[in-house]
């Protein structure tokens, strides 16, 4: 029998079940994913995708819960670290890549994520 949690990272739906947050989370993967659907390669700079978190944030009025994130309430500031998290091991949606032409940091979803 195909074991679910064999293949993903065990703190994968902690986001989205636990926490003050969890509705933030969600609406920021869907955001994200709709700019996957525009793209061929996949790749998405990161500035774009914290561009697109911050646009949320203001069009919003969102915040983050403190409990969960002690940073600055700017905008960027949340989208980075929304960005952080959903990077992170535990999570494991995304990766970041660097482009070897560019040097320029690369957001990919994990087959996970999508």
């Amino acid at each position: 029998m195909f074991q679910v949690f064999n293949v993903i990272p065990a703190g994968f739906f902690n986001n989205l079940a636990s926490g003050s947050n969890q509705r933030i989370y969600a609406d920021c993967m869907q955001l994200i994913y709709k700019e996957y659907e525009r793209e061929i390669s996949y790749r998405i700079p990161r500035n774009r995708i914290r561009d697109t978190l911050a646009i949320y944030f203001l069009e919003h009025h969102v915040e983050l819960s403190e409990e969960e994130y002690t940073g600055d309430k700017t905008a960027n500031d949340m989208a980075a670290a929304v960005i952080r998290k959903f990077i992170s091991k535990e999570i494991g949606w995304l990766y970041e890549e660097i482009d070897d032409a560019t040097y320029e940091k690369q957001i990919v979803m994990t087959e996970n994520g999508i």
